[in-house]
Order: C-alpha cells, then structure tokens, then sequence
C-alpha cells in the first residue's frame, strides 16, 4: 500500500514536469525504456492509478469551493458523478491499447525530427488508437439493455409535429426581426418550451436516430475523400454514433427535458421582459433551484446518471497481482534514480513519450482537419442544413397497416355494411316464415 502511495505521488510530479518540459535527457530515456518493457497487466496498473490521481484532484478541487458556490449537501452527490465520468473515460482506454502505443514508441522520440515526431503520432493514432479505441467502443456500447419502441411511427409523426413548430416559430421570430417588429421574447420562449413539455421517451428514441443519420452525412460533407483512403475511419464513426447512442439513455434525457423545461417555465413566468438586473434575475434562477421538490428530483436524476455511466464502464476486474504492483514500483524507482543523476539538465524539447501518448487523440483530429473533403462531391452548409431541415419535418417510417385512417374508414363502412346486410337477410328470413305460417293457416 506504502508502495502504491509513493508511485502515485511520483507520478503527480512526473506529469507536471513533463507538461512543462522540465525532464530530463537522462529521465525521458529511462522513461521510455521502462514502458516500452510494461506487460499488459502493468500498463492496467498504471491506469488505475492514473484513475486515482484524476479522481483525487478532483475532490480537492470540490472541497476548496466556498459553501456559497457548492452546497456541503451536494457535494457527495457531485463527487459521485465527476468519478463516474472518470471511470467511464479510463473505460475507453484498455491495456492492449497503451502497450501497443509503448510498443510502437520504441526508439530514440528525443532524436525525432519535427515532422517525423508528428508523423509517429499519426502512425500510432491510426495503427493502434482507432482500432483498440473501436473494441473498446463497442463493449461498452453492448453494456447498455435493448429498449424497445412501443409505436416508432407515432413517435416519429409526434417528433415531427414539435419539430415544424419549432421551425414555424424561429423563422417567424426572424421575420419580425427582419421587418422591425417588436418581438415579445418571453412569450416566444415560453411557446418553445410548451412544444418540448411532456416530450417522450419514443420520441427522443426517434431524434436520436436522426441524429445518427445527419452525423453520417456531415462526415462525408467534411471528410469524405478522407475515409475513401482509410476505410477503417468509417467503422470507427459507426462505432462512435452507437457508443454516443448508449451513453444519451432515452429515458434519463427525457426526465431531465422535462424537469429542465418545468424550471426554465416557472423562472420565465417570474422575470420581467424588459427586466435589466442581472442580480434579481440570479436570484429568481437561485430560489427556483433551491426548491426541495427542485432539490429531491436534480438528486435523483443525478443519482441515476451516474449509476448509468458506471454502468456502461464497469470493468470485468480493477485490479492487479502483488507481482505486477511490485514490478511498477521497481520501473517507477528506476526512473526516480535517473532524474536523480541527471540533476536540472532538463530538456528544451516537448517531444517525449508522455507527450507523445497524451497527445495521440489531437493527432488523429488533426490529420482529419488537415485533409479535408478534396473530391469535389461536397455540399455547402447552406445546402446541408436545408436538408436537415426537411427531414426533420418529413415522416420517414411507415405505419402498421392496420392503424391507417384509410384502413379504419374502410373497415368501419364496411362492418356497416355488413350488419346492415345481416339485419336485411334475418327481417326477409322472419317475413318469409311469418308468410308461410299464415298461408298454413
């Protein structure tokens, strides 16, 4: 344990020097040779400590805050959370991803041109980080249970009835504006909140899903000659569209629009049009807040986010053996002894392994940024929103055919129709027997 305490704090120190550049010629390559040489197991041990220190760092920053920024009674419940948002980003990252970066660093980074460090960045993000970073997207996605929805085609027609609503309103709004009518802003939002009141589940099911698909469309819109050259980008973008589906949950957005939406209500209701005090509207924003309904329902729903997200990063096992923590602490002291040695001779360069794993998501970013669309197939923006724009006011799915107006017209004049006829043959049947009788008689 005093072991594991003392790497932790070393490590603290360590990554401070290196965002500043102060580690040695002598310490950079110690540091390289000792995680290029880190097992699988290892590199999981670093990270859990990795996850530690990021979890600490955070509580100290909490726990400094003055009452009157975070209230004692939600400090737990905030502390909870930002863990749970630690525990889910160390999810993205596995073993197998940091040893094959190690793996692929070998070498003298120090000696590096400019452009071959970047180079190397680039070869490590593509190599390793979009391929280990898929696996791991994908087991986390799979942790999230299947919903299914009741009526997609209801949902869908209801989604589409708020989204030209809300159209309606921006353009007329923008009209007025245009013309220099006078526009009553409180009335226009409180009509934008009432058409989001009492949004469903299903119906946040169907956004999401349009959503997904103008993703789609603005990675082809800005790199799309760029995933031709590397297919693989276009399995991690599916990947990523499916890792965002199982974090934004259905029903916790839904509790959280509507509670949202109730609270923004009742705050618009209280402020004036014109009112100009920036003071009196924080306190009305501030009381609203501070309601013990309010208070209970912000805790619950936070509660269940952060049950959510540990959920989706639940590792299958969080720790390591007693040898693999004895074999840390040894690299961990050799390169203690290293930075020793060599004293304040520090290095003016950036360019170390620390560096250069930290910085391996940017370089992926980058070489997107730096290689857009070049095929001449793409479209404005313009173009892109109008198209957004129409398929959010479009219903795509198809109804159960037996929910058709149509079909339920058709059938009620026809069940008409034949009870009409029944009634007609059992009359004539019962006249027919009444003549015969008589006729007897």
């Amino acid at each position: 344990m005093q072991n594991n305490l003392t790497n932790k704090e070393y490590i603290k120190k360590l990554i401070i020097r290196s965002k500043k550049g102060e580690i040695s010629q002598a310490e950079s390559k110690e540091i390289q040779n000792n995680l290029a040489n880190l097992s699988k197991e290892e590199w999981k041990g670093l990270k859990i400590i990795f996850k530690e220190i990021v979890k600490e760092k955070l509580d100290k920053k909490l726990d400094k805050l003055p009452e009157n920024y975070l209230p004692d009674e939600w400090k737990n419940e905030i502390k909870n959370f930002l863990h749970s948002l630690v525990n889910f980003g160390f999810a993205l990252v596995n073993e197998e991803m940091l040893y094959e970066a190690a793996q692929l660093a070998k070498g003298e980074i120090n000696n590096l041109t400019p452009s071959q460090y970047q180079q190397l960045g680039e070869e490590m993000a593509t190599k390793v980080f979009i391929p280990q970073l898929i696996i791991q997207l994908d087991k986390i996605s799979a942790r999230k249970p299947t919903r299914e929805v009741k009526d997609y085609h209801k949902a869908e027609v209801e989604f589409v009835k708020k989204a030209k609503k809300t159209f309606s309103l921006i353009k007329s709004v923008k009209g007025s504006e245009k013309m220099g009518f006078k526009v009553d802003y409180k009335r226009q939002l409180l009509k934008l909140l009432s058409i989001f009141k009492n949004t469903s589940a299903d119906e946040i099911r169907v956004g999401k899903d349009k959503l997904k698909k103008y993703a789609d469309w603005l990675i082809e819109l800005k790199a799309g000659a760029e995933i031709k050259k590397h297919p693989e980008l276009k399995q991690f973008m599916q990947s990523l569209m499916n890792f965002i589906d199982a974090v934004a949950d259905e029903e916790l957005y839904q509790e959280g629009l509507n509670l949202s939406v109730e609270i923004a209500e009742n705050i618009l209701r209280q402020i004036d049009e014109d009112e100009k005090d920036f003071q009196k509207g924080l306190e009305i924003v501030i009381n609203e807040v501070k309601k013990p309904n309010v208070v209970r329902r912000i805790k619950s729903l936070l509660a269940k986010w952060t049950s959510h997200l540990n959920r989706l990063a639940s590792e299958e096992n969080d720790s390591i053996s007693s040898q693999a923590q004895s074999n840390i602490s040894q690299k961990i002291s050799n390169i203690q002894a290293a930075g020793s040695q060599s004293g304040n001779n520090s290095l003016e360069s950036s360019q170390n392994v620390l560096n250069l794993l930290a910085n391996t998501p940017n370089n992926l970013v980058n070489h997107l940024a730096e290689n857009p669309n070049s095929d001449g197939s793409q479209i404005s923006w313009e173009d892109f929103f109008t198209k957004v724009e129409k398929d959010l006011t479009t219903v795509q799915s198809k109804g159960k055919w037996y929910k058709n107006p149509w079909f339920i017209g058709f059938s009620i004049v026809s069940a008409f129709a034949v009870g009409g006829l029944l009634v007609w043959l059992l009359t004539r049947r019962k006249k027919e027997e009444r003549n015969k009788i008589a006729h007897e008689w």
